[in-house]
């Protein structure tokens, strides 16, 4: 009983001490920009993204092509690690608590997006 009692606590504890997350919406979206220096833009293909997340209508100057829905990665430091290359198609979560950013980037200018999200949960499309 005493053995109970004690998990019991622990498994409160547990619960009271989780990070509340929520599931996630989970986006589509094709890379539109995979620059030098780990600077990468997303355009969103599919899901009812907020729009206040994302620029509705962004003219990429570096190719003069028009996205909807586009936006810049902000955690540059792990997005590389997905191994996508510009054009991939893949799904997605936001990240609403993403960690600060300490990685060493370069200062080469490339045109992305003023809006940034951090994207987790990263599975390429077949």
């Amino acid at each position: 009983m005493k053995l109970l009692l004690i998990l019991s606590v622990i498994c409160l504890c547990n619960i009271h001490c989780k990070k509340d997350t929520p599931a996630g919406i989970v986006y589509t979206g094709k890379l539109i920009v995979n620059g030098p220096c780990d600077h990468y833009a997303v355009e969103v293909t599919s899901g009812n993204i907020d729009t206040a997340l994302v620029v509705t209508s962004w003219l990429d100057t570096d190719n003069d092509t028009t996205y909807t829905n586009a936006f810049a990665v902000a955690n540059l430091c792990t997005f590389g690690a997905n191994g996508l290359q510009k054009g991939d198609v893949f799904t997605f979560t936001i990240d609403p608590n993403p960690m600060v950013q300490t990685c060493p980037i370069c200062q080469i200018a490339v045109a992305v997006p003023p809006k940034q999200n951090a994207v987790i949960n990263v599975h390429k499309v077949p």
